[in-house]
This record gives structure tokens, C-alpha cells and sequence, in this order.
């Protein structure tokens, strides 16, 4: 938080599961930036990909 600015940044990661037995596996990386304004919390910016996960 810088001010009445916050940044956040996340990961996460999913599976979709289709019928045909296919699964889809990604991890994702959200980043928001948000303001303080009126009380409460607001959304500027908000952007979110996602990749097929690396091998470990």
C-alpha cells in the first residue's frame, strides 16, 4: 500500500476436467491495483494469464 494506492499480485492454479477424460491444467498470475476512495476499496486496473504448468 502506498498511500491511498494498494498493489496485489497472486497465483493460482486450476483443472478443468472434460467429459471426454481430457484435463486442462494452468497456472495463473492475477496483478490489481486499487484505490481507497468513498470508504471503500475500488478495482483501477486488473489484469490475469495463465500457462500450462512447468515441468518440475
Amino acid at each position: 500500500m502506498v498511500g491511498h494506492v494498494a498493489f496485489g499480485h497472486e497465483t493460482y492454479h486450476y483443472r478443468i476436467a472434460l467429459t471426454d477424460g481430457r484435463a486442462i491444467e494452468r497456472d495463473g498470475v492475477p496483478t490489481s491495483v486499487l484505490t481507497h476512495e468513498d470508504d471503500a476499496w475500488k478495482i483501477l486496473q486488473y489484469h490475469s494469464s495463465s500457462r500450462a504448468p512447468r515441468p518440475n
